[in-house]
């Protein structure tokens, strides 16, 4: 429903389908504009409340990519472990 959808859209830092998705995405993009005017800023992966050092929505986007490293790094170490003790025994 359009709640996921706008909550998608904040996670995303997707500002342009966040204004389309508002109630009055005129005003939204008004409010927006009024601390960050510049275009650029309709990509930018913070809002003007924390800024972009400390952005906690940004952080959770870090921490989620972290996590999916580590267990990418957990399954090759794994497959490295597997190859050697396949080649010790064969």
């Amino acid at each position: 429903d359009r709640d996921d959808e706008l909550s998608a859209a904040r996670y995303n830092f997707d500002w342009n389908r966040q204004f389309e998705l508002s109630l009055d995405p005129d005003r939204a993009k008004e409010y927006h504009d009024e601390t960050l005017p510049a275009d650029i800023y309709k990509t930018a992966e913070f809002c003007s409340m924390c800024g972009p050092k400390f952005c906690p929505m940004q952080t959770k986007v870090d921490a989620d990519a972290l996590t999916e490293l580590e267990k990418f790094l957990a399954k090759e170490k794994e497959s490295v472990i597997s190859e050697k003790e396949a080649v010790t025994q064969g």
